[in-house]
């Protein structure tokens, strides 16, 4: 076992946490090993050596670490620091490409680098006119609805119930609703309650995807610091859940559908049942299971939901909706009746 675990520790010696985690892992391990002969001493000392060893062993919080919990933390600073090479890797490869074009087009003629700058200029030109042409579109189609958008809001209220690596999946899951509700033709109200930037771990994920720099108002999101029970009436909000009795086969352009923000519902199932629950709002599952047979549970991402109310809100039916929302690997069987 000793051998085993040097061999374990030579593996992560070579960077400066690992090293750190080294000295934390073999600290448990001395003071496992000291144990017995600690709780003899104590023994012999008596009732104040007792609360003096005591005393000692509650002063230190490292005593408390187990060898697991240990190398889970070596674990996770290993993938934080190969993260960080990452980035570093890929910014250094950024950069090269950007001064080999820029030695490139030095080495062009005068003709030929006004030449470039022309294409270059008309490129630009295109993606503006099929931008604003996209836009006319939109606004167009959002007239000839006759009601306003469809108001759909994600509640961040879960991040007691998620580690860090679910609260970045969460984030990421945001980052490719909102760039597919931009893209729609009709797109969603989109509101983020309970957002905090600052001081939450999906608010600081956000942050690093440039979630401030995210299109406000319509085909955007709008950011809310406060709870949406606090932010919309609560005779207005449906609270999507999959283990509500109630299924919804239609939307209603004046209700506020609320997604929960929770990624492996799995491991907390009936969170958002149990949230809507005691917050004496309605709620109601989509109509997957009318529709499709998942290979899993009826829970699905942020992201898949956000693409599917979109699409319905558009006009699609649910059959063709959840086709085009769900991954077909998610999927056991179709059901178009």
């Amino acid at each position: 076992a000793a051998g085993q675990d040097a061999s374990g520790l030579e593996e992560v010696a070579m960077t400066p946490t690992g090293q750190l985690a080294v000295v934390l892992l073999a600290f448990a391990l001395l003071h496992s090993h000291a144990g017995a002969s600690t709780t003899a001493t104590c023994a012999v000392k008596g009732s104040s050596g007792s609360e003096l060893g005591d005393e000692s062993s509650s002063s230190s919080p490292l005593l408390n670490l187990t060898k697991s919990a240990i190398k889970r933390a070596m674990r996770l600073e290993r993938r934080k620091e190969s993260l960080l090479a990452r980035r570093a890797r890929e910014k250094d490869k950024r950069a090269k490409e950007k001064e080999r074009r820029q030695r490139e087009f030095e080495a062009l003629s005068d003709a030929d680098k006004e030449e470039f700058l022309r294409r270059k200029e008309e490129s630009r030109q295109l993606y503006r006119e099929a931008r604003e042409k996209f836009l006319a579109d939109r606004d167009l189609a959002i007239a000839a609805r006759g009601h306003p958008l469809q108001r759909v809001v994600i509640d961040l209220a879960y991040e007691h119930l998620m580690n860090e690596q679910q609260c970045k999946s969460l984030a990421i899951q945001l980052g490719y609703g909102y760039s597919m509700n931009k893209k729609a033709i009709i797109p969603l109200d989109i509101s983020i309650c309970g957002l905090d930037f600052n001081h939450s771990i999906t608010g600081r994920a956000l942050t690093e995807l440039t979630a401030h720099n995210w299109d406000q108002g319509r085909g955007g999101v709008t950011f809310i610091s406060s709870d949406v029970l606090n932010a919309f009436p609560r005779e207005d909000i449906i609270y999507l859940t999959a283990d509500s009795d109630n299924c919804i086969h239609e939307l209603d352009p004046s209700k506020v559908y609320v997604i929960g923000g929770l990624v492996d519902r799995n491991k907390q199932k009936g969170a958002s049942l149990s949230r809507a629950a005691q917050s004496n709002v309605r709620h109601a599952r989509l109509p997957i299971s009318e529709h499709l047979k998942l290979s899993s549970c009826e829970a699905i991402t942020v992201d898949q939901t956000v693409r599917l109310l979109a699409l319905v809100s558009s006009g699609e039916t649910w059959s063709s909706a959840l086709a085009a929302s769900i991954p077909r690997r998610k999927v056991a069987s179709y059901d178009n009746s």
